[in-house]
């Protein structure tokens, strides 16, 4: 299956799992959340993770001008960074 028909499994996944982690995050007392390491930043995963699926599967011109969506490699962040700010930030 390609990334367009499982968009909506994969968003509805999403929603399914954002309240359970937010909970859960917010029963945990101040001190203990500096334990957490990346799982602190589970909604702004949520969040990237999202719109990387939902930019992927559109048809929009811009989608094809982001270079982290092209299956170009790449060693640094700067691909990611520009999609953040054209996409997550702008977007």
């Amino acid at each position: 299956m390609c990334l367009t028909q499982q968009s909506e499994k994969l968003l509805q996944a999403l929603d399914t799992w954002r309240r359970p982690w937010d909970d859960a995050i917010e029963d945990l007392a101040e001190a203990d959340r500096i334990w957490l390491g990346v799982a602190k930043h589970v909604s702004d995963l949520e969040l990237l993770t999202r719109r990387i699926i939902q930019v992927a599967v559109t048809k929009a011109p811009a989608s094809f001008t982001s270079r982290y969506l092209q299956r170009i490699p790449s060693c640094g962040m700067k691909g990611i960074y520009e999609f953040m700010r054209e996409f997550v930030v702008n977007g």
